[in-house]
């Protein structure tokens, strides 16, 4: 084959990665547009509604570290499209559904086959591009949450016109377009053997945990009555139970699904820190921002899809410029200035301005929640490629392991945020002041992780390590 046969190959899997890739990120911002129909619509409380959201993340909470593994050893382009397949059904599902229990454990399913995407695709497009593998990644990074600039405006209109229903229901024809050019175009790739078996049990106890604990604060956040104080402690202690059992066997299995020898590694638990600690402010708020914007402002399903897509445009081209210069910048200077002024915005969307005058001119709520939330994207945009990019390059031949891990991490992070906001709004003397209380925690929470950076290992820069510098 022709260097130019190789490059337009290896660009062509890039593509149709990145395409399967959009259809998870438009199901992702049109999910949260969505939510507050769907809570009317099934008529369920919010402590319920809540898990639409959180589910979703147990879900790639426990997929993706098993896909990583599963990547590596049976094919990246294999494991890619099953979890694309999964996904349409779990989506027709989701479409289907008759009450709000049905969605959640559609959603769980939905959560799992998106949980195989990122892991699978990193390594696809990381096998292809070889030792100049770290701008696809990080463009692959930034070309995901351009699903966010049509999916808030699609999901709104499709919400107005048609209802909540069909934002799952057009995954279906989507996800069927991605997999005719990922199996036309796209190579299978390498596979890399593994040794003994996949550790269910350990990652049956992850579940186990993380969906107790997420349940015990379901059950605080009743307010029909009182919450049940038995029934919250026995799962609080399921949840803290199989914590430790997963402690033990991950320490006693000869292959767990959590890889020990980069828990050993300084370099890798702050990674992982960082990713868990910036993963409950993003997800917290990124995906209740709509209800927000409905409850706090009483703006329409396509008035709140408008106020989201400012976010994605700046998300998609923040993360495009700095995955550009990560090789000449390090990694740490994008993700520490991102996390500030994700903070910043946080704070100010606690204070609930309305209809504010800033330097003398008056500013509708309308055009000051949407800038704010336009500031958050980009200053996640600059987060994104580099929190990816972090410590790769001390293990390149693990690429899709560790990104499940990471991706992991900042799920779980996620879900516990989503649980935590949820549990304040529902407790608080109304939904908005919870909401309020709960984007100022948040703020806190990501300055606090600001300090994971101090156990980020830079790469050599441009021109004195190659080309996969910045990781």
């Amino acid at each position: 084959m022709t260097s130019l046969g190789r490059l337009e190959q290896r660009h062509l899997v890039f593509v149709f990665a990145a395409a399967g890739m959009l259809v998870f990120s438009l199901q992702f911002s049109m999910v949260s547009i969505a939510f507050p129909e769907l809570e009317r619509d099934l008529d369920a409380p919010l402590r319920w509604t809540g898990w639409v959201l959180t589910i979703f993340m147990v879900g790639q909470v426990i997929s993706l570290p098993v896909s990583g593994r599963l990547a590596d050893r049976y094919g990246r382009r294999t494991v890619f499209a099953s979890g694309l397949v999964l996904f349409a059904v779990a989506s027709a599902a989701c479409a289907l559904a008759p009450n709000i229990y049905a969605l959640i454990g559609a959603r769980a399913l939905q959560g799992l086959a998106g949980g195989a995407l990122m892991p699978s695709a990193m390594g696809l497009v990381g096998e292809a591009f070889m030792e100049n593998r770290m701008r696809p990644i990080g463009f692959l990074g930034s070309i995901v949450p351009a699903g966010g600039i049509v999916g808030p405006v699609l999901g709104g209109l499709i919400v107005e016109y048609f209802g909540w229903r069909w934002t799952f229901g057009i995954n279906v024809p989507l996800v069927a377009v991605a997999l005719a050019g990922i199996f036309a175009f796209t190579p299978r790739g390498t596979t890399t053997p593994g040794e003994g078996r996949l550790d269910f049990a350990g990652i049956g106890m992850l579940a186990v945990a993380a969906t107790a604990f997420i349940f015990a604060l379901t059950e605080l956040g009743q307010t029909e009555q009182s919450p049940n104080a038995m029934l919250v402690a026995i799962s609080f202690g399921i949840a803290l139970v199989s914590a430790v059992l997963l402690v033990r066997h991950e320490l006693r299995t000869p292959h767990p699904f959590l890889d020990l020898e980069l828990f050993r590694r300084r370099e890798f638990i702050s990674a992982n820190t960082l990713a868990f600690l910036f993963g409950s402010g993003l997800f917290g708020v990124f995906l209740l921002i709509p209800y927000y914007a409905s409850t706090v402002y009483g703006f329409s399903a396509s008035e709140t899809g408008a106020i989201v897509t400012p976010r994605s445009v700046t998300l998609v081209l923040a993360s495009g410029v700095t995955a550009a210069i990560l090789p000449y910048i390090g990694v740490r200077l994008p993700m520490f200035l991102g996390m500030l002024g994700f903070a910043g915005a946080m704070v100010l969307l606690s204070l609930s301005f309305e209809d504010p005058t800033v330097l003398g001119i008056e500013i509708s709520s309308f055009a000051w929640v949407t800038g704010v939330v336009a500031t958050a994207g980009l200053a996640f945009g600059l987060v994104n490629p580099a929190l990816n990019n972090a410590n790769l390059h001390l293990v390149p031949d693990r690429i899709a392991g560790v990104t499940g891990l990471r991706q992991m991490f900042m799920s779980l992070g996620g879900t516990i945020g989503i649980s935590v906001i949820v549990l304040i709004s529902s407790r608080a003397s109304s939904e908005a002041q919870g909401l309020e209380w709960s984007f100022a925690g948040l703020a806190f929470v990501v300055v606090l992780a600001s300090v994971g950076l101090l156990g980020i290992r830079e790469a050599p820069r441009h021109g004195s390590g190659g080309a996969t510098s910045g990781g």
